[in-house]
């Protein structure tokens, strides 16, 4: 597997798929919000989640040929494919182009219960990463200048 581009974010266990890719991944990859599809795999057990077919991303059409069928992801957390260290899931982003990602759990930390309950965005992290991506619908291709 190549590492040109990647990056480990500190993410609540709690947060819903949707949310994951949009308002999390989306950004720390310098994707724009709420413009291509995406879906994930679960593989421990093989099902595909992702947004409703009518959520208003450009490449939904792309759906039927990729994937044969999948659960909408809106409510369904993190938590409940990527569970402990070494779990992973697979993530596509881009579904005409197909980007392909692996999720992978590097380490669960326990909250501190003495801290202070913190708002939406504030306990998400960018902790490192490497690489930039491709520009958007590129077909994973560099510009060249």
């Amino acid at each position: 597997m190549e590492d040109d581009c990647w990056r480990e974010i500190l993410v609540p266990a709690s947060t819903s798929l949707a949310v994951l890719s949009d308002q999390i991944i989306a950004p720390v990859m310098g994707w724009a919000r709420g413009y291509h599809g995406y879906m994930f795999v679960d593989t421990a057990d093989g099902a595909t989640l992702g947004p409703k077919s009518h959520a208003g991303y450009i490449d939904m059409m792309h759906v039927g040929t990729h994937f044969k069928g999948y659960m909408d992801d809106h409510d369904i957390p993190l938590a409940l494919i990527l569970k402990k260290p070494g779990d992973y899931c697979l993530y596509t982003y881009d579904l005409g182009d197909r980007w392909e990602h692996v999720l992978e759990v590097v380490e669960v930390i326990t909250p501190d219960k003495d801290a202070p309950k913190k708002e939406f965005g504030e306990e998400v992290e960018l902790v490192d990463g490497y690489g930039a991506c491709p520009p958007e619908d590129s077909n994973g291709q560099e510009e060249k200048g």
